[in-house]
This record gives structure tokens, sequence and C-alpha cells, in this order.
């Protein structure tokens, strides 16, 4: 779809190019030569004036829609202090147990609205007042229907470092829909998961699986200027968020099948992203930390469809992993034995699934490798040994 000169996002249906469909009825018998318009309905059923009433409610309908959306936002009394304290606690509180933004090179006027918007209702989860959750309900609803209407023009759109476009869309979307999962709202957590299939189609689309990573060709010396280090940094630092970004999917995906009781939304173990940055050079707060620990330290560019298949070897061909294991990288790749988990039937096994003594002993190894490892705080190690 990357390489398709013709935008067919913005296509009209009856624009697009359908070869036409040649079929053989030499031989085949029809009662009568009038069959289908016998079966037709009579026009005279139709009633008079249908279409336009339908036209008129459902323009009243979206009209009432989106003035209630609006209304609700205007009567919760937002103000800018508490806009600035839920992105406050979304940087402090939220981002450090999911690292999909890179603080030290966020800059606010190079997002979309709506993106912000998703951040500043996640960061309200986690302020006191009680009406904190009921405006961020608010600018949730107001974000996700903004993206419901938008979502064509931003795909198009790509922030100055970033390697595709469509970047700022997958975060709103992933933003919206990790609000949801968070929420007690029943129905914002079903509707938020509305865009989660269509995640994996942008990044197809805009190119991103295709995305090369960040070559260390193009490290600048200690010796460079500082303007060219802060340029390869934040360069690193849009492809690291990219990258991060389009993982998250799969850990969601994960999260929402075992949720839902459902099958996974993505094939896991095809996934042919490579191992995400270490936790290090994603904290540094600036160039010259980032540069120092790049150059000293070659980073892992396994793939996690190299990794998934390590956890599956062949009878007799067992192998410690051997791979540069972050905390984030090992949610995806939990989240992806969960995607098998939930293939699993009560009765039968699904077509190309592991045995589940398969995945006990895949689990057994990251469980090992979690345990040994001397990268991990005591937090991380808790938590992915709690997944």
């Amino acid at each position: 779809m990357s390489s398709d000169t013709t935008d067919q996002w913005h296509m009209p249906l009856g624009t697009m190019s359908v070869p036409p469909v040649v079929q053989d009825f030499n031989g085949m018998n029809f009662e009568s030569p009038y069959l289908f318009d016998d079966r037709r309905s009579p026009v005279g059923a139709i009633p008079s004036g249908e279409g336009h009433q339908a036209v008129r409610d459902v323009t009243e309908m979206v009209t009432s829609t989106s003035s209630s959306v609006t209304a609700a936002v205007k009567a919760t009394a937002i103000t800018s202090v508490f806009l600035d304290e839920c992105l406050h606690m979304f940087f402090i509180r939220f981002i450090p147990t999911f690292q999909i933004l890179h603080r030290a090179t966020f800059v606010f006027r190079e997002c979309t609205h709506a993106l912000l918007l998703n951040a500043i209702a996640i960061g309200s989860l986690y302020l006191g007042p009680k009406d904190s959750v009921g405006k961020g309900e608010a600018l949730w609803r107001l974000a996700h229907a903004a993206l419901s209407t938008l979502w064509q023009s931003l795909i198009t759109q790509n922030g100055p470092y970033d390697a595709c476009k469509g970047v700022q869309l997958m975060i709103t979307a992933l933003l919206g829909q990790i609000y949801g999962a968070l929420s007690k709202n029943r129905a914002i957590r079903t509707t938020s998961q509305v865009f989660h299939p269509l995640g994996f189609l942008w990044a197809r689309h805009c190119g991103m699986y295709d995305s090369e990573p960040y070559s260390r060709d193009n490290l600048p010396s200690i010796d460079a200027p500082a303007a060219e280090k802060e340029r390869q940094w934040r360069i690193w630092s849009a492809r690291e968020i990219q990258q991060r970004t389009l993982l998250a999917y799969y850990v969601l995906d994960g999260l929402v099948a075992q949720m839902s009781s459902d099958g996974a939304s993505s094939r896991h173990f095809a996934n042919p992203l490579t191992l995400p940055s270490s936790e290090e050079a994603f904290d540094a707060s600036n160039a010259d930390e980032w540069l120092a620990y790049m150059l000293h330290r070659k980073p892992d560019q396994s793939s996690f469809r190299t990794i998934f298949r390590s956890l599956f070897p062949p009878v007799g061909s067992f192998r410690p992993l051997q791979y540069q294991f972050s905390a984030f990288a090992l949610c995806v790749v939990l989240e992806g034995l969960q995607s098998l988990v939930s293939d699993f039937d009560d009765h039968e096994l699904a077509v190309g699934v592991p045995s589940q003594s398969e995945v006990r002993r895949a689990l057994a190894q990251i469980h090992e490798t979690v345990s040994m490892s001397i990268q991990f705080n005591a937090a991380e190690r808790l938590e992915i040994l709690m997944r």
C-alpha cells in the first residue's frame, strides 16, 4: 500500500479501479430471461422522500453528538492549571511505566491537539480530586471525536524528524486506547478499542514496518558541534518513538485479547520489528549523555520474530536466551505469548499454535532470564515476573 501512487484513503468507493469479472454462462439454463427482473422489489414500494429524511436524520444525529461532546467539555470548567497538572502527571507517573514518548525531546507545539488531549486524560487518572475523572473523560471523548473525523488528515502528517507519515496518528490512537483500558467507565473501555485493529493497518500503509532503524554510521563524534549532536539525537529519538509506538500496539493487543477473551488482532510471532533501545539510552537527558552511551554499546538488532523462534526450538536444540532485553521488550514478548494462550481452546488446539507444554517451557526460559538478569531494578523485575 505504501508504494501505491494513488492515495486510496481519500478516494470515493465509486472511483476505485475494479477489474471486470468475466464469467462463462454457456450451458447454464435459466427458466426465464427476466429471472432477476421478476424478483426485484417494485419501485412503488419505496416511500417517497425517505432518502431526504435519512440525510436529515443522520445530519441531525452527527450535529447532536458533536454538540454534546463540546458541551460536556465546557460544562466541566477545565482550567489551565488542571491541564498543566495532568500533563505533568502523565510524564512523571505514566511514561516511566510505559516508555512510548521521549520526554527529553518532547515539543508540545509539534504534537497534534488530539494527542495532547489523550495525554491529559491519562494524567487526570493520577490526580486526587473526584472531578478529575469526569474532566478526563470529557477530554477523551473530544479527542476520540476528533480522531474519528480527522484521521484521514492525520495520517498524512509527520513531524520534523519522523521517518514516515502517520506517527502522530498512531500515538494519538494508542494513548486513547490506553486511557480506555485504564478507565472504569465500561462504555469508554469498549469505544476506545474501535481503532485498535486499524493501528496495524495504518502502520503498514505509512511504511512503518519498512523504516530502517537508526544507523550507527550516523552517530556524530564526541567532538562534533553541539547542533549536530542535538540533531542526530532528535532523529534517533523520533525513530525510537515510532518503533516503541508500534510495539506498544502489540503489548496492548495481548492485553485486549485477554480482557475480551478473544483472539489477537495481529500475528505476534511474525513481528519483524527489532528490539527497542536500552532504557539507559532512552532516558538520557541530553545529547551528550545519549552519545556517550551509544558510542560505547552496540545495540541488539534482533527481531521479535527471531526471538519467538528461539523460544520454540526444535526438539533437542534448547539454548538459553542471549538477547539484550529491556523491560519494554520483555512486555512485547510476554504479550506475544499471551496471544498464544488466548488461542487455546478447552478441547482442541488451533492449527499452528504451540502446545501448552511448549508455552510453559518458553515462559520458564523468560522467567530464568529475568531472574538472572542484573539490568532490571527490583520494581521492574517484580512487575515482569508477576505478568
